[in-house]
């Protein structure tokens, strides 16, 4: 559908503009960390567009987004917050990873929409 592939292109267009901010990060591994997730997605998202099939959103999920809000947050709000060890980080992109990828099988996998789901399993007034 042209929407999802709009929709997608959009996402990695703001996912640069992240990137870009990224860039300024004082902690290396944190910034190679979001290339890395960028270069991932980058991967799934051209696998969706070419052969049009959403299942691929789900193998390379776009964990960039929860890692880039995180890490902002951290720095933001707890300045002497620091990633420091490759164990850590694992843990931290598993610990993102858990609620990200409900929400790539929920949307890609099993084509939800979670309006229409919610009003459907638990008799929700949501509108029409």
């Amino acid at each position: 559908p042209l929407y999802a592939q709009a929709d997608k292109i959009l996402d990695l267009y703001g996912a640069a503009l992240a990137i870009w901010a990224g860039r300024l990060w004082s902690e290396k591994i944190a910034v190679r960390t979001l290339t890395v997730l960028f270069a991932v997605r980058a991967v799934g998202v051209g696998l969706f567009l070419f052969f049009n099939a959403r299942i691929f959103l789900l193998f390379f999920p776009n964990l960039f987004e929860f890692f880039f809000l995180f890490y902002a947050y951290m720095m933001h709000y707890r300045p002497e917050f620091k990633i420091g060890t490759w164990p850590r980080l694992a843990a931290i992109l598993f610990l993102l990873a858990i609620p990200k990828l409900g929400q790539e099988l929920f949307l890609h996998y099993w084509h939800a929409e979670p309006l229409i789901r919610l009003k459907q399993y638990w008799h929700l007034p949501l509108g029409t």
